[in-house]
């Protein structure tokens, strides 16, 4: 198992176990789903670990994410959006992929029917071989779903869906579950082997306190900070990525002046996580990119990198 980077910041640390508890529980070619269940409200801090999959940080894990929003109305028009998303996906990173020796024609391009969920996952599959046997966790976030009992059922047929024993592991589905609702509970009871549940945790407000903590006193500098870090944290919930990324500006000169090194990180996490909840990816890279990690001293399964993995 590897272990990030040693770290110091709030956001940092829960970044570092996520990608610790990624190893430890999903190193497994006999899963077929992953369920990351969150505290209520953090989906902005797994916005960010998302983020820190598309560059190779200290938090990278081996894994290739897509993450896929398309809404659910039925099985066949799901199952159909989804495997063109991927092929656009794959479309659209080509020239970086051919730049990394990739450069063989993917067959599956061209190819056409097979609108099923059996039919996503041959897609899904064929992509991992195409990639030299890259891991793919395809995260599934629906913008809609128009009948939860059908979805359901696409979820059942997929993980049912025949793998051939030497492609075992290359694809995992990923759902996103709520700790206090537990709505994907059904699904890994039904499916015991095959789904495994990672607790991740990333509770955000566990996180702001200890910033504050971090941040000092009570009067002048600390407090103002105390106060502009508030104000992302609703910004954030509002998915309002520009107002996070002006507020997180004032708070950096703030705490440039102060020497907070640690907090500039956390702002520069934060709006990344922002500018990836509102699909811009590139500026999420940037974000996550905007300061020097060291590279890990340990070895790590290569990974390929897409421009937009997420």
């Amino acid at each position: 198992m590897s272990s990030a980077a040693p770290v110091r910041n709030p956001v940092e640390k829960r970044m570092a176990r996520l990608h610790d508890l990624w190893w430890e529980r999903t190193d497994d070619a006999s899963l077929r789903a992953v369920v990351l269940r969150l505290p209520p409200d953090s989906q902005r801090m797994l916005d960010a670990f998302f983020t820190l999959q598309m560059v190779d940080s200290d938090y990278a894990t081996p894994d290739l994410f897509v993450r896929l929003d398309a809404a659910f109305e039925t099985g066949y028009r799901y199952s159909r959006e989804l495997r063109q998303a991927l092929i656009e996906t794959y479309l659209h990173n080509r020239p970086q992929l051919a730049k990394q020796g990739v450069s063989d024609p993917w067959e599956e391009e061209h190819e056409s029917g097979r609108d099923s969920a059996a039919g996503f996952v041959d897609t899904g599959l064929s992509l991992a071989r195409h990639l030299r046997r890259q891991r793919l966790s395809v995260v599934l976030q629906p913008g809609g779903v128009s009948d939860a009992a059908c979805f359901e059922r696409w979820l059942d047929a997929a993980l049912q869906a025949p793998v051939p024993p030497e492609d075992a592991g290359l694809l995992r589905l990923v759902l996103v579950d709520d700790s206090d609702s537990r709505a994907w509970q059904p699904l890994v009871e039904r499916h015991a082997g095959v789904v495994r549940v990672v607790d991740a945790p990333l509770d955000i407000l566990e996180a702001a306190r200890e910033i504050a903590a971090q941040a000092g006193g009570g009067s002048g500098g600390a407090a103002l900070f105390r106060q502009l870090y508030a104000d992302m944290l609703v910004l954030l919930r509002r998915g309002d990525a520009p107002a996070v990324e002006a507020t997180a500006e004032r708070a950096a000169r703030l705490a440039t002046r102060n020497g907070w090194s640690d907090q500039r990180a956390v702002l520069d996490v934060m709006v990344g996580g922002a500018w990836l909840q509102a699909r811009a990816t590139s500026r999420a890279r940037l974000r996550a990119t905007a300061r020097h990690v060291p590279r890990r001293s340990r070895p790590r399964r290569p990974a390929t990198r897409w421009g937009r993995c997420c």
